[in-house]
């Protein structure tokens, strides 16, 4: 019986926010086979809805990064890496920007929470993460100065130390609430 209980709760939580029986395209289909992709498509709906309470002056810039949202994560067929890594990332770069222009970084009902901002040494451009509780746990690390954003993956064996997906010089250590780009040091602001 309570094996049932847990199995069925599993099959709820990988229900994504559309109807999976009308599935109509690849990236729809990836979506609802992985646990993963249904629950940060969950969080990006849950985050839209939030930041279209914000004043209507803004809501029709939300709309346009909707669809151009949207666009992005179906134009994963056409990526040169997996498709569900290549939808993975595009879903955890645009909550994590979502949650930075919508000013929801107080939010914690979801799956996500932050950014954190953290200013860098030398000058350099601010940097925002956004940490992920799915598994393995993820963050996304953002530098909007510099027009660049990356997946992070928390260690196996140091889980508050989250490495670049792709570039491994991009680090956020939790512990020491510190960010490294490179050679630069980012620490924790007070906002």
């Amino acid at each position: 019986m309570v094996l049932a209980l847990l199995q069925l709760a599993a099959a709820a939580a990988a229900v994504p926010s559309f109807d999976c029986a009308r599935a109509g395209t690849e990236v729809e289909r990836t979506i609802c086979a992985s646990e993963e992709l249904a629950a940060l498509d969950r969080e990006e709906a849950r985050l839209y809805r939030i930041a279209r309470a914000v004043p209507r002056a803004q809501r029709r810039a939300l709309l346009q990064r909707q669809r151009a949202f949207l666009r992005e994560r179906d134009s994963c067929t056409q990526s040169a890496s997996p498709l569900g890594e290549c939808v993975r990332d595009a879903y955890l770069g645009e909550i994590a920007e979502l949650r930075r222009v919508a000013g929801l970084a107080d939010d914690n009902e979801g799956v996500s929470f932050g950014p954190n901002r953290f200013e860098c040494d030398g000058g350099y451009h601010d940097v925002f993460v956004t940490v992920f509780l799915i598994e393995p746990e993820q963050a996304w690390l953002a530098i909007p100065g510099a027009e660049e954003g990356q997946p992070l993956v928390a260690q196996a064996d140091e889980p508050e130390r989250f490495v670049g997906r792709y570039a491994t010089d991009m680090i956020y250590d939790r512990d020491s609430q510190t960010v490294q780009v490179g050679r630069r040091v980012c620490t924790l602001t007070g906002d």
